[in-house]
């Protein structure tokens, strides 16, 4: 539990750390589907960050359904970096439904996430 909270209190911390700017990295930090919520309420007020860099880490399908709906209300992303984060074709499925919603998001990176063709093709 104790490093659980010690990996939060670092996300958070480089989220506030970020708020001013055009490209966050949280590549390769460990983050899972609950660290999504962090990473949601962050998208949701940020008007600055244009690229969101995630790669390497364990959201899952779970933590990416959550990111991506942030996406769909967030007004400024518009690369996004997701590989290597098991999102599988469950995820692949969130993010084609916020790719139908967001007019600003035109640049997704969702290699080695185990999706399959039937992902593939959600996500076209």
């Amino acid at each position: 539990v104790k490093v659980m909270n010690m990996l939060e209190s670092k996300i958070n911390r480089k989220l506030r750390m970020a708020q001013t700017d055009e490209s966050v990295r949280l590549t390769a930090m460990e983050l899972t589907p609950k660290d999504a919520a962090s990473l949601h309420d962050f998208l949701i007020i940020n008007g600055t960050c244009k690229r969101l860099e995630l790669s390497f880490n364990s959201l899952g399908p779970q933590g990416t359904a959550t990111l991506m709906k942030a996406l769909t209300e967030n007004r400024t992303v518009s690369e996004i970096r997701l590989s290597n984060n098991n999102i599988g074709d469950e995820g692949a499925l969130e993010v084609a439904r916020m790719l139908l919603i967001s007019e600003v998001v035109h640049e997704i990176d969702l290699g080695s996430n185990g999706i399959s063709d039937k992902g593939g093709v959600c996500s076209r």
